[in-house]
């Protein structure tokens, strides 16, 4: 998935439009790189994409 923040590859779901994420990985100039979606550094990055990952998870 690709934003203004980066390239993202990610699984999960919604539920009653409350995001729900399994995987978050970001495309660094090494590869994919696994990032924890439920720790805490990672959630501001979570909420700037936020919207991204509602549209394509919906498409």
């Amino acid at each position: 998935m690709n934003t203004k923040h980066g390239i993202f590859r990610l699984s999960g779901y919604v539920v009653d439009t409350v995001l729900h994420l399994d995987t978050l990985a970001i495309m660094s100039s090494d590869g994919w790189c696994e990032l924890d979606c439920h720790g805490e550094l990672i959630q501001p990055i979570v909420q700037r994409i936020e919207t991204d990952i509602l549209t394509h998870l919906a498409g």
